[in-house]
């Protein structure tokens, strides 16, 4: 027994040495970690202050600041540039793939276009699917048929295909192949206003100045109505210019009134020359000029606006503008008062009454001052009163007899 213990005893003792040592081995290690990973957070804290101290480092970091909003701009870029590719590829596919339907409707190949235009549609081509509601709704090729053009711009215009969005937006509005629903008509202008369509955002202007399928806002109605007049959209820049003359939307301005109207009256739209003119006859947001005056209603006058065409006739009653010519003024309210306007009847029947620029002729005269007075002009209603003292009752029932066939051709 002792002898086992004699011989039991030295093992005993060098293995709890051996452990001992091996622990103090481990704490050292673990100390020296510790110090090395202090160190390593000692030069990490040193190395952020000398970037954010030093002027070269945080000029370098300046620059990589820089250059990453560069570079993240450029992608938004580059993301926005196909997206108008693809974009302006849909419309391009759309146009071609109608010419290709068109060509075989020109060539008498009527089933042909439609069975093409059928087979990529159903492929989910969605510029066919489009152009196939197109020949549903104008009846080319096919029986018309509204509710299946619908069908086919729903198809294709849930896919994101602009002119089948816009298309839908028309449906709706007027009321072609469905129930009318301006809401619903708003709802796809928008789509495709806020793809940069003018004519969508003309339309959408036009909703919120009318409160159709939208609440009543004619400042959200200038707001639409500037995004299609800034694309160059005519119908938007007259209109555009009407209400800030009117004040509607915005504060009235006289000034920016003319500036949108010009626009428009450069591009030969009558309603805009006509109202260019006024403003300078009245030296509304222009300086008065009636030559300028004059020249512009004479631009309208000759694409057969009454307004512009009574209003020359004016001028030239006045010489204003233009030398005084009774004959000139009497051409121009006679193209004037066939068109229906009031004012320049009453003015022709007044000519005729005292024959100026015209033979004098009392049964003309009555005949032009009685349909101005049954359109509600005031003073053609005395005028008629002063001609009939010269008449006799034969003359008077002619008169009558000429303004009733009158109205009977102009009906």
């Amino acid at each position: 027994m002792k002898t086992c213990l004699k011989l039991f005893l030295p093992v005993f003792f060098l293995a709890v040495c051996a452990e001992a040592q091996a622990e103090a081995v481990r704490v050292k290690v673990a100390q020296q970690a510790q110090v090395q990973a202090e160190k390593q957070a000692a030069t990490e804290v040193r190395q952020k202050v000398e970037t954010e101290t030093n002027p070269v480092n945080a000029e370098q970091k300046a620059k990589v600041e820089v250059g990453r909003a560069k570079a993240e701009k450029k992608a938004q870029a580059n993301a926005k540039a196909e997206t108008r590719t693809a974009k302006l590829k849909a419309r391009q596919e759309a146009k071609a793939s109608l010419r290709k339907a068109e060509g075989a409707h020109k060539n008498r190949k009527y089933s042909s276009a439609f069975i093409e235009l059928r087979r990529l549609a159903s492929k989910g081509d969605t510029a066919a699917q489009f152009n196939l509601g197109v020949m549903y709704a104008k009846g080319k090729d096919v029986p018309q048929n509204y509710r299946e053009a619908i069908a086919w711009y729903h198809i294709a215009a849930k896919k994101d295909n602009e002119p089948a969005q816009y298309a839908l937006a028309e449906a709706y509005a007027k009321g072609q192949g469905v129930l009318r629903d301006y809401k619903e008509a708003a709802l796809w202008y928008r789509k495709v206003a806020e793809q940069g369509n003018a004519s969508a955002q003309l339309a959408l202007g036009a909703m919120y100045a009318k409160g159709q399928g939208v609440p009543q806002d004619y400042k959200e109605a200038v707001s639409w109505y500037r995004k299609a007049a800034e694309q160059g959209s005519v119908s938007a820049q007259q209109t555009l210019g009407a209400m800030y003359a009117k004040g509607q939307g915005v504060k009235q301005d006289d000034k920016e009134a003319a500036l949108w109207c010009r626009k428009a009256a450069e591009q030969k739209v009558a309603d805009a020359q006509f109202s260019l003119g006024v403003m300078y006859a009245n030296g509304q947001g222009v300086p008065q000029d009636y030559r300028e005056a004059a020249l512009w209603y004479r631009k309208a006058a000759e694409q057969g606006n009454a307004s512009a065409q009574n209003n020359l006739g004016v001028k030239y009653i006045n010489g204003q503008g233009v030398p005084q010519d009774y004959k000139e003024a009497a051409s121009w309210y006679l193209k004037a008062a066939e068109r229906g306007n009031a004012s320049a009847q009453s003015n022709l029947g007044v000519m005729y009454t005292k024959g100026q620029g015209v033979q004098q002729d009392f049964v003309q005269a009555h005949k032009w001052l009685n349909l101005a007075a049954a359109a509600g002009e005031k003073n053609a209603q005395n005028g008629k009163k002063e001609v009939e003292a010269e008449m006799n009752p034969r003359q008077i029932e002619e008169a009558q007899l000429l303004a009733r066939e009158w109205l009977e051709q102009h009906k």
